[in-house]
């Protein structure tokens, strides 16, 4: 129990630092009106017309660090995807289905992230795609594999 919970605790921190990092570097974007029309799609979606840099939602800072700097936002993916994994093994001793359900959605949401990324003309927007993409093809895999183990210890 104790182990999980350092290793949630590490890994909170990890994602707290690296959201504030990333956050910072993506206010980069209220400097650079030709990136408005492309790094801007959560502002877009709420119909917000941007007149000044100010106007640009928080949450497409984190789009534009995506894109142009993306070692802070791929860690804060990683540990919020590692804190995840811990959840889901927690709760698999007591529920399967709970983290069944749990882990089905985590697969989704990198799916969709993935989907959001799919068209970057960026290194750092193909890169997220990339990873993204490939964390979700893992998680499916590796849950397959431990399906058919578990089926196989069933039968013998």
């Amino acid at each position: 129990m104790y182990k999980y919970i350092i290793q949630f605790i590490i890994s909170g921190f990890v994602f707290i630092f690296s959201t504030i990092v990333a956050w910072y570097e993506g206010s980069g974007i209220i400097d650079h009106s030709i990136q408005w029309k492309y790094s801007t799609p959560f502002t877009k979606l709420f119909g917000v017309s941007i007149t000044d840099g100010k106007d640009i939602l928080i949450l497409d800072y984190f789009v534009y660090s995506i894109k142009f700097q993306p070692t802070f936002p791929i860690l804060m993916l990683l540990s919020a995807v590692y804190m995840t994994l811990l959840i889901i093994i927690y709760i698999s001793k007591f529920n399967n289905k709970l983290s069944d359900i749990f882990f089905v959605i985590v697969v989704i949401t990198l799916l969709f992230l993935s989907v959001f990324f799919i068209g970057a003309s960026t290194t750092g927007g193909k890169f997220f795609f990339t990873f993204t993409l490939g964390i979700a093809i893992l998680f499916i895999v590796v849950k397959v594999l431990l399906h058919k183990k578990k089926i196989e210890n069933i039968t013998n």
